[in-house]
């Protein structure tokens, strides 16, 4: 059991990305090697995707509650229907919650893959009304 956490310890501890050596993973106390980045491009990674606070690789997050009720509205106007009433609302505060959870991305994003990605949603949703 030591063994296994000073495994998963020198795999956190160390930075994958700094290395030429490769990407190493511990997984349940396995590991293997996946694949070699060179300099410039561990650079440009470790920048897009690097949280500013905590120095950790961030690509996703767990949903946060504009995200929760972007999904619960989608569900409501689905079952509903867009025809009904109830429908329709749930359709609009669905855009809204969508449009909150993008604007706050762009804004307080963790990394510029966030900050992107709420503005992509945001160029997605503009299109979508504007056609």
């Amino acid at each position: 059991m030591g063994e296994r956490r000073n495994r998963t310890a020198e795999v956190r501890g160390s930075n994958p990305l700094s290395s030429t050596k490769g990407l190493r993973a511990s997984c349940a106390g396995l590991r293997w090697s996946a694949f070699t980045i060179d300099q410039p491009l561990n650079a440009a990674f470790a920048w897009f995707f690097r949280d500013r606070a905590s120095g950790r690789i961030v690509i996703g997050q767990w949903p946060n509650l504009p995200l929760w009720l972007f999904g619960l509205a989608q569900a409501v106007a689905w079952i509903a229907g867009e025809a009904s009433a109830i429908g329709r609302w749930a359709d609009i505060a669905s855009w809204i919650a969508l449009a909150v959870w993008a604007g706050d991305e762009v804004l307080r994003g963790v990394n510029p893959w966030r900050r992107c990605l709420g503005g992509a949603v945001l160029l997605g949703m503009a299109v979508r009304l504007i056609v």
